[in-house]
């Protein structure tokens, strides 16, 4: 089985697009954000072969012996920047996520302005989602040792900036026949330049 920890704007999307043609469609589960922790990865795991979702360590350390588990990271402020400017042309508002009607009322600067030192989707989240804590209100700087320590514990990761040489090099490492997407997925369109 494999499990596939997907961390926001760290192209994913793109990358659970391309497992598509190599796991057959009743052999995986993608799982809402919605959804991820009321049923619990182990039994999802015993009816589908591949699942994916906005996982934390919290939920996939139960499996970490006995499943392939992977994710993909982004450089944190360039991931960051995408997420604004995504939930910014988000049309709905709330629907989506509550920080949507929070970006969507403030121009960046501001934005950036009013960020507090605390863990948040804007701050530090990958090391959030690699510790394993249930929460995260301790500091960044005490949730990183888990996360590395964790991070060492999973079978393969990638990053952003190589999304197609590293899905690649998963489908080789699973032994499946991968069709990368022809274009990006999930975009965030019209975003400045990290610079």
């Amino acid at each position: 089985t494999t499990c596939f920890v997907h961390i926001p704007k760290t192209g994913g999307s793109w990358v659970t697009k391309g497992l598509h043609s190599a796991v057959p469609e009743e052999r995986r589960h993608e799982v809402p954000s919605a959804d991820v922790g009321r049923v619990t990865l182990r039994w999802l795991l015993q009816q589908y072969a591949f699942v994916s979702g906005h996982f934390t360590m919290a939920e996939v350390s139960q499996v970490l012996h006995d499943t392939f588990v992977f994710t993909f990271l982004r450089e944190p402020v360039d991931r960051v920047i995408s997420l604004y400017h995504f939930y910014r042309q988000q049309p709905g508002g709330e629907a989506l996520d509550p920080r949507v009607a929070q970006v969507q009322a403030q121009d960046f600067e501001c934005f950036v302005e009013g960020l507090t030192s605390r863990v948040s989707p804007w701050s530090n989240w990958q090391t959030y989602v690699l510790a394993g804590c249930a929460h995260c209100e301790l500091p960044a700087r005490n949730l990183l040792p888990s996360a590395l320590a964790n991070l060492q514990q999973l079978d393969f990761v990638g990053v952003q900036d190589h999304l197609a040489s590293g899905l690649a090099a998963l489908g080789q490492l699973r032994h499946w026949t991968v069709t990368l997407p022809s274009r990006p997925v999930n975009v965030t369109r019209s975003r400045p330049k990290q610079d």
